[in-house]
């Protein structure tokens, strides 16, 4: 069990430290990409290393995960084949008793019909030599007590018997409520561990999405007071400006200016199209990125949420596998009861048995 602690502590702290380098150097490539004097044009290596490593320890994490869960399904399929083996052995040895005490109770019959038999074919008396008449039965009443007693003897052999095996009985059950007992608790603790790691992912890709959410919006108010400036710059310049105004400024005499030719105003039509089109295109390029960051993290979500259906399922399938197994312990209970009330409890032993015997010899 400490082991199980230990390990659930470790996938949390090394999912905790992913994401701390994850967002220590997504802030180092913000401020590398928006400082000018030491922006790189083109494949950033730095950010696609940083991305595969990332990638390598998320896998390495998954496989850890799935090693941890592969060994737990073991633990628990090893524990179910160790009870199956007990109660299989419970049963021989159940079977093994009862078959002894048939063949005692056939032995101990063998016994009194040898002993019938052979006073029934003695025509002489034990204590005379002369020949029993019919009707006559000298050692009667001797003989009567002595198979009482061993009637009595043979009948609180049973008892003790029935009663042993009324408290292997009691203490099986014991054993079993015990182990079973045990087997929940192992269980339910195991689904708690995994409930706090389910509730800590969940509050780490919370905060993930939080943080990215964030930063999309300082990216977007950035990017209006950026284009504020810039228009209000350009509307500045075209106002004062010395050239696009007649007379305007410093300007010696009277300007020439007649205003832009065709062809010029032509080739400020395309550059402003230009323009036009790659702010288009990196707004393109932006939405893109947000899609398929959108689609990464729905992924994501999917299989946590398939991950945590499938747990389920396996946990439904263990409480029934459980049932079963006490409808069985159940039913083979009120088997051995209904035995005891409708065989043993119901037949006891009359007056009349013990007259069978000495009646009259020949």
């Amino acid at each position: 069990m400490n082991y199980c602690h230990q390990n659930s502590t470790d996938h949390v702290g090394r999912e905790m430290e992913e994401i701390n380098n994850r967002r220590a150097r997504l802030e180092e490539r913000t401020k590398r990409v928006l400082d000018a004097k030491h922006r790189t044009i083109g494949i950033d290596r730095q950010a696609l290393d940083a991305q595969v490593r990332e990638r390598q320890a998320s896998d390495q994490l998954e496989r850890e995960r799935n090693a941890y869960y592969d060994d737990q399904s073991n633990r628990f399929a090893n524990t179910v084949g160790d009870m199956e083996a007990v109660r299989a052995l419970e049963v021989r040895e159940r079977r093994k008793q009862v078959d002894d005490f048939r063949h005692q109770q056939a032995k101990d019959k063998r016994h009194k019909d040898l002993v019938k038999l052979a006073n029934s074919d003695n025509v002489y008396d034990m204590d005379t030599p002369f020949l029993k008449f019919a009707g006559e039965d000298l050692g009667r009443n001797q003989r009567v007590k002595s198979q009482q007693m061993m009637q009595q003897d043979w009948l609180s052999q049973q008892m003790n018997m029935l009663n042993d095996k009324n408290n292997f009985e009691q203490q099986e059950d014991a054993n079993r409520e015990a182990r079973n007992q045990q087997i929940h608790d192992l269980r339910l603790e195991n689904e708690m561990e995994a409930s706090f790691q389910r509730r800590m992912r969940n509050i780490d890709q919370m905060n993930y999405n939080k943080l990215q959410a964030k930063q999309k919006r300082d990216k977007e108010l950035n990017d209006r007071q950026r284009n504020q400036q810039e228009n209000s710059s350009e509307i500045r310049t075209m106002l004062s400006s010395k050239v696009l105004n007649e007379g305007v400024g410093d300007m010696d005499g009277p300007s020439n200016f007649k205003g832009f030719t065709t062809a010029q105003r032509q080739r400020i039509l395309d550059e402003q199209a230009v323009q036009i089109a790659q702010q288009r295109q990196g707004v393109d390029q932006t939405l893109a990125l947000e899609q398929e960051w959108d689609t990464y993290n729905e992924q994501v979500r999917q299989t946590i949420v398939g991950l945590d259906d499938q747990h389920g399922q396996n946990k439904k399938d263990a409480l029934m596998t459980l049932r079963r197994d006490r409808e069985v312990q159940d039913k083979e209970k009120k088997e051995r009861y209904k035995y005891l009330d409708d065989v043993i409890y119901q037949n006891p032993v009359k007056e009349e048995y013990y007259g069978q015997w000495g009646q009259g010899c020949r």
